[in-house]
């Protein structure tokens, strides 16, 4: 995650398409669940647990 955040400045230092910024907007959208709807990592600790 650190080095996409370091690529997406750098892309965007060097005026080149934000290909890096959008890896990293997905990934943080993976992370927040839509309203209404359970957090799938949540289920994901609980089988560690097991």
């Amino acid at each position: 995650m650190h080095s996409l955040v370091r690529q997406s400045r750098k892309e965007k230092q060097d005026n080149k398409p934000p290909k890096s910024y959008r890896q990293l907007y997905q990934l943080i959208k993976e992370q927040i669940p839509e309203p209404g709807k359970p957090r799938i990592w949540q289920k994901d600790e609980e089988k560690d647990d097991e």
